[in-house]
């Protein structure tokens, strides 16, 4: 009985060894990224709670430059990493992610779906671009969008290999840019900025 105890235990502590699923580090990465960005977000929003929907490209796309690269000139410090986020990017820029509800932020917020985004289109014009084929009236909207006066548009996450410095967009019925986080000496990650970067205004 007690060699069998004794094996339990060594199994346990084995298992308890192994490291850390990358995806899943990766996930918590982007959701810290969210987290920091929609606890500030660089637009003006006056909504009672955030309504929040995942970026497709190329609607609502931030700012380009080029053949569809994002509209940054990184520092010098930051180049090297900055090809490396590049190449994320083009690897990954056309299948964007599922948003989760793990945003960790003072404001209330929900996470719609592309549809529902169009729909509060329809009711609110110019807060969000309707469908483009005419539509009939709208339905009434989800009493879970009372207090929203407009939606984000949060894009994917690309990272550089060290997983220290890292690329997002935002976007809202206005205008839409690129972020850039690094990630500091308190493993934190904070917004910084780029030597150069350009907004989209709509």
């Amino acid at each position: 009985m007690l060699r069998l105890v004794g094996i339990l235990l060594i199994m346990v502590s084995v298992a308890g060894a192994y490291p850390q699923d990358p995806d899943a580090s990766r996930q918590s990465d982007v959701y810290a990224i969210y987290s920091a960005m929609m606890s500030n977000p660089p637009m003006v929003n006056q909504n009672a709670i955030y309504a929040i929907v995942i970026l497709t490209r190329p609607a609502m796309a931030p700012a380009i430059s080029g053949p569809g690269q994002p509209c940054i000139t990184p520092k010098p410090e930051q180049a090297a990493r900055w090809v490396e986020i590049m190449a994320d990017y083009n690897a990954r820029v056309d299948k964007p992610p599922t948003l989760l509800p793990l945003l960790n932020i003072a404001k209330p917020y929900i996470l719609i779906s592309q549809e529902e985004a169009a729909a509060f289109g329809a009711v609110h014009p110019g807060m969000w671009p309707p469908p483009k084929d005419p539509q009939p009236p709208p339905p009434p909207l989800d009493p879970k969008f009372d207090g929203v006066t407009s939606i984000f548009a949060l894009s994917d996450v690309w990272f550089s290999k060290d997983r220290t410095l890292a690329l997002t967009g935002i976007a809202d019925s206005g205008h839409s840019q690129w972020m850039l986080f690094e990630r500091n000496a308190d493993g934190k990650w904070v917004n910084v900025f780029p030597a150069r970067e350009c907004r989209m205004v709509v």
